[in-house]
């Protein structure tokens, strides 16, 4: 019985300090970032009251299901590429880009996976923002999120935390990118 402590201290003490040490490389990248993880989450819930755009719309777009959009969607995407700065003019800003997901995305396979999505066009910047997110989804860009390898491990308390540290990191984030 004892051992079995002594284990399940070790196995806590181990997801504690990667669950610190994870949220302090957010929180420290977000920092350095020019709070720009903040700056997002203001101009995604600016632009989703701006574009009514629903929560069942949103996990379409977090999930990848781009079949049949909504307008609002659509427009909900280009006021929020254009609010960042990553859409200008109908034009993918990519130092922008890189900004805005670059603490929690791996640069180097940014600069291999975007170059296809330079050259999207539409009518509008509606048109843009989503046709610009499904280039995103056909290159793979939710392959270049930085994810934390989960170990095997049934510990309820392991398993909730590894589940919070992937939703700060990237729902939000999903919904306009991946």
């Amino acid at each position: 019985m004892k051992s079995k402590i002594i284990f399940d201290t070790r196995v806590r003490r181990k997801v504690m300090f990667r669950v610190t040490l994870i949220l302090l490389a957010i929180v420290t990248s977000a920092l350095f970032s020019e709070n720009r993880y903040m700056e997002f989450l203001a101009d995604f819930k600016h632009c989703k009251r701006e574009r009514g755009v629903g929560r069942f719309e949103l996990d379409r777009l977090r999930v990848g299901n781009l079949a049949y959009p909504s307008y609002e969607a659509k427009c909900f995407l280009g006021c929020l590429y254009e609010r960042t700065g990553i859409l200008k003019n109908g034009v993918l800003q990519n130092d922008v880009l890189k900004k805005n997901v670059g603490y929690i995305a791996n640069r180097v396979l940014l600069d291999e996976v975007l170059p296809p999505c330079y050259a999207v066009s539409g009518t509008n910047k509606c048109d843009i923002a989503f046709e610009l997110k499904k280039c995103f989804k056909n290159v793979g860009f939710d392959k270049v999120w930085i994810t934390v390898p989960w170990e095997d491990n049934t510990d309820p308390q392991y398993i909730a935390a590894m589940k919070l540290i992937d939703d700060l990191a990237n729902v939000k984030y999903r919904v306009a990118f991946a």
